[in-house]
This record gives structure tokens, sequence and C-alpha cells, in this order.
């Protein structure tokens, strides 16, 4: 499972690949004062560094953090990728991957010191709740609100509304309330849904399923799951530069 999913990161892509800016050697191997693990690159979403497969990065600069102000890497003299000089990106991302027998459709790490879509899933669920009386009641602890349930169960649409779990039962890294949004795909496909919340310090996760792949029944193992494996490639404690940074 852990390397179906590390493989499937991308940072932001551009004009020029990886490799062609920052000059490696024939063999493909950055010119690290400390080598980097076989085809690894590190890159940072303001001060949370991953460790990613290096054929994945590509980019067209150097590109700084626009959330925040990122202190100095520990040596940026080092090529940008190197341990010592992470590569400063605003998002990574991945499409139609598979965790285990769990297809997600798309997923985003998203460079930001402050939250901007959980918290805004939590007001709409609140509202939605209160103006609403559907409601629908999993096994997993999800309790959905809807607008008007019979009308849309008879349309085969009976999975729309926003879920929430009580934090009690399954909760976020920061506190925030998990919550599924799930809207009719505009491409007729199904019922598609979308998660976000503060999964780092600095880095917001979003990721979008449709519920015929994976059931909202599974949604919370899913994501735990989901977690469990950026936590295999996310760099604990990386130690910082004190200069004042980019």
């Amino acid at each position: 499972m852990k390397y179906i999913f590390l493989f499937s990161l991308c940072m932001i892509v551009g004009s020029n690949s990886f490799a062609e800016e920052v000059g490696e050697e024939p063999d493909g191997a950055l010119n690290c004062s400390v080598p980097n693990p076989d085809g690894i690159a590190f890159v940072s979403l303001g001060t949370t560094v991953f460790r990613i497969p290096r054929e994945n990065v590509n980019s067209h600069s150097n590109w700084p953090s626009r959330a925040l102000v990122l202190p100095d890497a520990p040596d940026p003299s080092q090529p940008a990728g190197c341990y010592k000089n992470p590569r400063a990106s605003q998002m990574l991302f991945g499409f139609n991957k598979k965790i285990d027998d769990f297809e997600i459709e798309q997923y985003s790490l998203i460079n930001s010191a402050v939250d901007y879509f959980g918290s805004t899933y939590e007001d709409l669920y609140k509202k939605f709740c209160q103006d609403f009386s559907g409601r629908r009641y999993l096994k997993n602890g999800l309790i959905g609100c809807f607008s008007d349930r019979n009308a849309e169960a008879s349309s085969g649409l009976d999975e729309i509304g926003l879920y929430r779990v009580d934090p009690s039962i399954y909760s976020t890294p920061f506190g925030q309330d998990f919550i599924v949004n799930c809207i009719p795909s505009a491409s007729r496909r199904g019922i598609y849904c979308s998660v976000s919340y503060k999964l780092y310090s600095t880095v917001n996760i979003l990721y979008r399923f449709f519920t015929h792949k994976i059931s909202l029944e599974n949604i919370i193992e899913y994501d735990g799951m989901l977690r469990n494996n950026f936590s295999e490639i996310v760099v604990s404690n990386y130690e910082w530069g004190s200069g004042d940074g980019i």
C-alpha cells in the first residue's frame, strides 16, 4: 500500500524538468553533500517537508511559498531538492490512484498557514442542518443532512448532502470536524464527494471521490489509511535555519 501511494504524488508542473533545472549527475543523482535516498527529492510546503520520488517533481523554478515566509534552508548552496535545501512548492497533487481496494479521484496537499476549506465545510454543514430536516445515519458514525431526501432517493441520488462524524468517533489532526460534502457529478457519473482539513501545520489536504468507488460507509477507514501513508513521506521535526528566509 505504501509504495502505490508514494509514487503517485506529483509537484505542480511547469515547463522544465527538475533534473534539467538543478543539473543532475549522469547517473541521475543530485549533487548533495549528504546523498539523498535513491530516487528521492525533498520538497517543502511551507515549513513541512516531504520525501517525493524525484521523477515526479517538475517545476519551472524554485517556486517559493506564497502563503508564508520560510526560514532559511540549512544549506541554500545545495541544489534544490537536497535534504539541506528542500525545494519549495505551493501544491502536491495526484489523480486516479488506488490505496488498497479504494480508488480516489483526485487529491492535493496545499501550502497554507491557515485552513480555508475545512472551516468553510463546518459552517456549511451547520447551516445546512439548520435549514433542512432530512437526515441519514451511517454505521460508521457519519450523520448526513439533506434538502429533500425523499425526492432525491426516487432519482437514485439519496447520498447527496453534507456528512459529519462526531469528533469522539473520528477527528482530524487539528481538531476540525471531519465533513464530507457530496453533490451530483456534472458528468453524470454518480455522486461526487470532497473532504478537506488541515493535515499539518502549513498543509491542507483536499481530496475528492465517487461514492461508487469509495462508499460513504468506508470513507473514514480510507481517510485513516490516507493519513498513515502521508506520515510515511513527511520529514518529522525538520530543522530549518534561523535566517529571515525567502
